[in-house]
């Protein structure tokens, strides 16, 4: 009677076993697969989906350059065509990654390769160009991709999304790439909202090429339609680079203050406007006596080394740029004709 109890009572202990074994691996198996399906990929951001920014034209101020990215699985044909495109240290960081099984994206700059089974490459909307048109007035954008300075700050709720455009290789539960199975490209899409500038972008490249090629290291440029009051070009220097804003942290020439818009003195270029308010009014005959420098209140202005340059006309006080005269000129306009 006891040894069938004690049979009874081992026969229930190893069905009960035998349920929970099988409840444990029907559980294993379904978590394997949701993991399988949703989880098991190494993803690459390719891009975060932002709005445009453009000129009075409708051509793109931003978003307009392309770099060429390459998302790379393991292998040894992946190597050797990468050697051929990336510097040594590059290149042995790309391959100390892949040497445990890990796929990587890489930005191949210009570079062009040809896709594979192992290889996708991939062309990549860059934000910013490496000659930016409008670096200060369109500003740069943070690591989560919010606008920090300018058009980008200033406009961040319109031009800002949660859209984006990534590639995705299938790993194992390692993080090894799978043979055998292709990189894909997802994106979403999100609605976005874009931002036209009066900006004219011909007019903007010249205003920058004159910039540069006239060495101005400190300075700026504005270009007014004088009829509608639009600003077509706005260009400021020292200029920042946005890709890489680190560089020009420490600088001591203020790479980012945007000087179009800051309360400097204009300087000696504001005798042409006085010059010709002169001539719209009558006085293009004035003439004064230069003396190297006249008192304002108590306040002395001096020509250039207080030199004194006698009897001045317009003409001789535009070759010589004499203060004297031009604020003599001023006084004698008023402030309504010049502005």
């Amino acid at each position: 009677m006891i040894q069938k109890r004690i049979i009874a009572v081992f026969t229930v202990f190893c069905l009960s076993i035998g349920c929970l074994c099988l409840r444990l691996y029907v559980l294993g198996s379904s978590g394997t697969e949701l993991v399988s399906s949703d989880s098991h990929y190494s993803s690459f951001t390719l891009y975060n989906i932002r709005g445009d920014i453009t000129d009075c034209n409708g051509r793109k101020i931003v978003g307009s350059q392309y770099d060429n990215y390459v998302i790379a699985k393991p292998s040894v044909q992946s190597l050797s065509a990468l050697s051929d495109i990336l510097d040594t240290r590059t290149y042995q960081s790309a391959r100390e990654r892949m040497s445990k099984g890990a796929p990587v994206m890489l930005n191949i700059g210009k570079s062009e390769i040809e896709s594979n089974g192992n290889l996708l490459c991939v062309p990549v909307c860059k934000r910013y160009g490496a000659s930016q048109p409008a670096q200060h007035l369109i500003g740069y954008l943070d690591e989560l991709n919010h606008g920090v300075d300018g058009i980008e700050k200033a406009f961040d709720g319109i031009l800002s999304s949660d859209g984006f455009v990534k590639a995705r290789v299938p790993v194992d539960v390692y993080g090894k790439a799978i043979g055998g199975s292709g990189t894909e490209i997802i994106s979403d899409m999100a609605d976005v909202g874009s931002v036209r500038l009066t900006i004219d972008l011909d007019i903007q490249s010249a205003v920058e090429d004159a910039l540069d090629k006239g060495g101005i290291n400190e300075g700026c440029a504005i270009v007014v339609d004088v009829k509608s009051g639009a600003v077509r070009a706005m260009a400021s220097r020292p200029v920042y680079t946005a890709s890489r804003i680190s560089d020009s942290l420490t600088s001591d020439s203020s790479p980012f203050l945007n000087r179009c818009l800051s309360g400097l003195a204009v300087g000696s270029i504001f005798k042409v406007a006085v010059a010709a308010a002169a001539i719209e009014n009558g006085l293009e005959n004035f003439q004064c006596e230069c003396k190297g420098s006249c008192k304002i209140g108590n306040v002395v202005f001096g020509c250039s080394s207080n030199t004194a340059h006698g009897k001045v006309d317009l003409k001789k006080a535009l070759e010589v740029s004499c203060n004297t005269y031009f604020i003599s000129l001023g006084q004698k306009l008023g402030a309504e004709p010049l502005l």
